[in-house]
């Protein structure tokens, strides 16, 4: 569960909603019933890795899969930012979602504290655990119920040394001997994989001895089943998981019960299984009907290699076309116009190609967005100029029959362009590609300012915005104002990876734009 780490997928919005869908994201983690469907499974909790920041609504379908099912134990791991952060109190959003958790009687709620294996500052472990600890009170006054139930404590060390054996000793002796901590002030360890056995201490309740995809655990699970360990301290926790039958999960998730209590499965993949309920586009979509989505497809820098998108794609991009509020638009890189004309309109002839079945199969784009494009007519070997490339690229596009509904074409300078390049063939450009500090700076806003009185026409129907590392609570405000200067919009908490995934701020983002 290593220490959210930033994976992939973005989106702009406005009064529509530019997704760059660069990975397809399934749903969705699966639980496992006390029930015991297949008649093999025993008893087992639910250990979940809750890292997603609780914007509103963003825990609910936790708390409906807890309220669901009553008779399943659920072990919640919450991870404001890689621990507790580095202030006492994790804010009202954060003590609001662990005070609605505590309150189910089948859920105990756990913090997570990252050791780096065991060489991290361990008077910087002691500190988190002491932040946690402070979560009982606010200011001096309890705040009810917001204690957690013990400590998660990720990339633990799984090989030998005296140091190591020393500092799981010590952090475990700070959870068990702190006042603050509620239930049996549980201790987690999660180094992957098993154990050195002289890592093992007594009061460690529960160890992660399988933490990787789904192919490897069939691989592993013999040696596994054959720990000396009773099943209670040990857990598995299992991403990139199939879509499985509810008899064949069953089945799955049964015989793993056998060797481990504490389980965690999910369908998304290794890169940020624990930062997403995976949702369902479908859903998203079908519950914002008055929200436009322009969704940026990008199998591979571009249609990739074959003519046809790959299984995901050929069976994610229909369900997006089905929809009426929703454009697909096809990825090619220009390389700021010095990547060859004729790649560009290759990449463009293969996304045309898609919808050659159309009636049947439902794949195709209506549309093109060029990345990397020049703000400025510049002089260029292969073309008189930047604004000419542009052109015929643009063109290309525009004539081409495979592209679907009204060809939109997007270019990305990522800044207001000059008015030749601003004249040359797009519908919509991307004016902003920033940071929300730079962004929000004088100086850009004065820059920005300068820029668009050179382009009188170019009014917010062409404009699109792009702004990352967006404070969750600024981003609302951001939503609203920006709404006034463009047409197209994304805009996101995260700081990095943020074309490759979903932010905290996603759904929140996505209400903004409808309200």
């Amino acid at each position: 569960m290593r220490r959210r780490k930033k994976a992939k997928l973005t989106a702009i919005i406005g009064c529509a909603i530019l997704v760059v869908l660069l990975a397809i994201i399934i749903p969705v983690a699966v639980y496992f019933h006390n029930k015991r469907p297949d008649g093999n499974g025993l008893p087992s909790s639910l250990l979940f890795p809750l890292y997603i920041y609780p914007t509103a609504g963003a825990w609910d379908p936790l708390f409906t899969a807890i309220t669901a099912n009553k008779n399943l134990n659920f072990t919640v791991v919450v991870n404001p930012q890689s621990g507790p952060g580095n202030t006492s109190y994790p804010g009202d959003a954060y003590a609001d979602g662990v005070i609605k958790l505590n309150s189910f009687p089948n859920v105990q709620t756990i913090g997570y504290v990252r050791t780096s294996w065991a060489a991290r500052n361990i008077t910087e472990v002691l500190g988190d655990i002491s932040t946690y600890n402070g979560w009982a009170q606010v200011n001096g006054a309890t705040k009810a119920g917001m204690a957690v139930d013990g400590i998660f404590f990720d990339e633990s060390p799984s090989q030998y040394t005296q140091d190591g054996a020393d500092f799981v000793k010590t952090v475990n002796a700070a959870v068990k001997s702190a006042s603050g901590f509620g239930g049996n002030k549980t201790i987690i360890h999660n180094p992957g994989t098993t154990i050195d056995t002289r890592l093992a201490q007594a009061n460690t309740d529960i160890t992660i001895v399988f933490e990787g995809n789904y192919t490897d655990f069939l691989h592993l699970e013999p040696s596994l089943a054959a720990l000396p360990v009773d099943r209670t301290r040990n857990s598995y926790v299992i991403h990139t998981a199939p879509q499985l039958s509810v008899k064949d999960l069953a089945a799955f998730l049964g015989k793993a019960s056998q060797h481990a209590s504490h389980l965690f499965a999910t369908s998304l993949d290794g890169s940020h299984p624990y930062e997403s309920f995976g949702p369902d586009w479908l859903d998203l979509i079908s519950a914002h009907p008055n929200v436009q989505f322009t969704i940026i497809v990008n199998p591979h820098d571009g249609p990739g290699a074959g003519l046809m998108p790959d299984e995901y794609y050929s069976v994610e991009i229909p369900k997006l076309n089905a929809f009426p509020n929703v454009r697909t638009v096809g990825y090619v890189r220009v390389n700021y116009c010095t990547r060859d004309v004729t790649e560009v309109c290759n990449d463009v002839a293969k996304y045309a190609g898609w919808s050659k079945d159309f009636a049947n199969t439902g794949l195709g784009v209506e549309g093109i967005f060029f990345d990397e494009t020049p703000n400025s007519n510049t002089s260029l070997p292969q073309l008189d100029n930047v604004a000419s490339y542009l052109q015929t690229v643009s063109r290309y596009a525009k004539d081409s029959e495979g592209i679907l509904g009204d060809r939109l074409i997007i270019h990305n300078p990522g800044t207001p362009p000059d008015v030749e390049v601003g004249n040359a063939g797009a519908d919509v450009t991307t004016v902003v590609e920033e940071s929300f500090a730079s962004y929000e700076s004088p100086a850009l806003q004065e820059y920005y300012a300068a820029r668009y009185a050179l382009l009188p026409d170019f009014d917010r129907a062409k404009r699109a915005y792009m702004v990352h590392s967006t404070p969750v609570e600024s981003l609302s405000d951001l939503v609203l104002r920006l709404r006034d200067s463009g047409d197209y919009l994304f805009i996101t908490d995260l700081c990095e990876d943020y074309y490759c995934k979903f932010g905290h701020s996603w759904l929140e983002f996505v209400r903004a734009v409808g309200s």
